[in-house]
């Protein structure tokens, strides 16, 4: 970072209202290096003070240091899904990037309920040992599995915060909500069959224990073709969503 860079720099710092810290400053100028090698796509469809901007937040992040993120963002004069996205490139170019997980989105997202929680993680685990082709370390599937536990326990959350934190556009969240809704309700459906047949199970006498086993074992294929098509549907979505281009950032 040359001595012009290190001005802006120190300038933006004073514009968030912040003192002068040398330690600070020795690590944003050592982010905006690094990421000016590693990213020279980012380098030129990014302005100068975004950059600067987003440094010195992850900075602070990193020295445990109050940043004012709504100002950054403003004065970035960049879009906050953009800001957003770019924080989160930088981030992983820099391997400071650490996928959410469950408990860590119920924490930032104030859920009180725990059974959200408990049903987040068991669509989550059920999704991943069922994509094992899909990355996980995109936050857009905790993001949305937690959220589908939202709607499964009809607990009010934002869903515009859920869609901020998956790093995904209007568009793709809408693509990927329409899959998970008839993915999860499959799940259900599978569940409540296995539940049933279950019960009825138990309530069979002796004799008739027999015919009982082979209708489970029927109903139980009928579940297992809901999982085929599931992951038709899942897989489908993502193709559309991998050829559809995102929107230009202001």
């Amino acid at each position: 970072m040359d001595n012009i860079q290190e001005e802006i720099l120190v300038d933006m710092m004073k514009k968030l209202g912040m003192k002068k810290d040398d330690q600070l400053i020795r690590k944003s100028k050592e982010i905006r290096d690094i990421i000016a090698i590693k990213s020279s796509g980012m380098e030129a469809t990014v302005n100068d003070s975004a950059k600067t901007i987003i440094c010195l937040d992850i900075s602070c992040e990193l020295l445990n240091i109050a940043f004012d993120t709504a100002l950054g963002i403003r004065l970035s004069s960049i879009r906050k899904s953009a800001y957003n996205k770019y924080r989160q490139l930088m981030m992983k170019l820099m391997k400071f990037n650490k996928t959410p997980n469950i408990s860590d989105v119920v924490l930032k997202m104030r859920i009180q309920d725990e059974n959200v929680q408990k049903t987040a993680r068991k669509i989550f685990e059920t999704f991943q040992k069922n994509s094992p082709h899909i990355d996980l370390d995109h936050p857009q599937y905790v993001q949305m599995s937690v959220y589908q536990a939202c709607k499964i326990h009809k607990y009010k959350a934002s869903k515009k915060d859920f869609r901020n934190g998956s790093n995904l556009n209007v568009t793709q969240w809408s693509q990927l909500e329409t899959a998970w809704d008839k993915w999860v309700h499959c799940i259900e459906s599978k569940e409540k069959v296995i539940k049933q047949t279950a019960e009825n199970i138990a309530l069979k006498s002796t004799e008739d224990h027999q015919p009982t086993l082979k209708r489970n074992h029927e109903i139980e294929e009928e579940a297992e073709n809901y999982d085929v098509w599931a992951k038709r549907i899942l897989d489908k979505a993502y193709e559309e969503m991998k050829k559809e281009k995102p929107k230009p950032s202001n």
